[in-house]
């Protein structure tokens, strides 16, 4: 069976290492959950290209709007207050009325959230039931990621229900995104996966995990835009004698002038992404030779290099329905 294939890019699934990307809560500082950072945009759109889901761990989804209720729930009303006390000591009156009460705040920052799982395809996995025991026979032995005291709570809830999610979903090579380094780049990270059967890889950046999830489709897309290209300068030079046409009606304004087309070559096509009507746009060089006659005169030639633009469709690896837009002398 063929390899299912990304609908933008036409590269297979399997041109990616990892089945699914886990990402930690300091991901999506600190714009969340009106803005996802441009670095993480940038690992997401390969992931989805590449049809790699994204895990947004309930635990995360749960600290974050922890995070937010700390450090911006509060600020609100704080905000509101001082700038009232400030107006006052310019006797300036001034009255802000009522504000929004802490649910419907709270209904509203949920909702941003789900705006933002929804625009970058984020899945949530649970809170695995088995976690909680697991993690307090840690917490107590000072397992990793526990320190000394049971530090690391929130950490090691996140790290073990990603472990526990994976096996459960069949241990599918998966990556494991968290810019906290110290508490995560660790070599018991790999006991861990052993100890869940879990098939995690833990990355530090976001740059390092797209350099690693887009390394083979890198090659692949390389391979594939070779092929469709190819494809497309056979298509076009069996059009041969419609590129003739289409040149004489671009070109010739006189009876005395004749075209001829000697050669077509650097055919290139765009198969990042499609056009609205599903075509893809190309573009191509052609060599063509004017021969001007104009009364007893010799006949004067002139070869001259045209640049093409153009579209066609892409079926079944052929290139077909070439259509020509526009031409120009260069």
């Amino acid at each position: 069976m063929a390899a299912q294939q990304s609908p933008s890019s036409g590269l297979p699934s399997k041109c990616s290492p990892f089945t699914a990307i886990y990402i930690d809560t300091n991901v999506l500082f600190p714009s969340w959950p009106h803005k996802v950072p441009a670095a993480a945009q940038q690992v997401f759109y390969w992931a989805k290209t590449l049809n790699v889901t994204i895990y947004l761990p309930a635990p995360v989804e749960a600290e974050l709007e922890g995070h937010w209720k700390r450090e911006h729930l509060r600020n609100i009303r704080d905000s509101a207050d001082r700038l009232t006390q400030e107006l006052r000591r310019f006797s300036l009156p001034f009255n802000w009325g009522e504000l929004p009460s802490d649910g419907t705040l709270l209904k509203a920052y949920r909702s941003a959230c789900d705006s933002q799982k929804i625009a970058n395809g984020f899945v949530v996995s649970p809170l695995m039931q088995g976690t909680i025991s697991v993690l307090l026979t840690d917490a107590v032995n000072h397992s990793f990621p526990f320190e000394d005291k049971g530090k690391n709570f929130q950490d090691a809830v996140i790290l073990h229900s990603v472990m526990e999610h994976n096996a459960a979903q069949g241990a599918q090579p998966a990556a494991f995104l968290s810019r906290d380094k110290r508490d995560f780049g660790h070599s018991e990270f790999s006991e861990l996966n052993k100890r869940y059967g879990s098939a995690i890889a833990y990355f530090s950046t976001e740059e390092k995990l797209e350099k690693e999830l887009t390394s083979d489709a890198m090659n692949r897309l390389m391979e594939v835009w070779a092929a469709n290209q190819s494809a497309a300068e056979a298509a076009i030079k069996r059009s041969w004698e419609s590129v003739q046409h289409f040149l004489e009606r671009t070109f010739i304004k006189s009876s005395d002038v004749r075209l001829t087309l000697r050669r077509i070559h650097e055919v290139k096509t765009f198969l990042l992404g499609k056009s609205g009507d599903g075509t893809i746009p190309l573009s191509f060089y052609a060599d063509a030779e004017f021969l001007t006659a104009i009364g007893d005169t010799p006949p004067l030639r002139l070869e001259r290099t045209v640049m093409i633009t153009g579209s066609g469709q892409l079926r079944s690896s052929e290139f077909t329905d070439i259509s020509l837009d526009a031409a120009e002398l260069i």
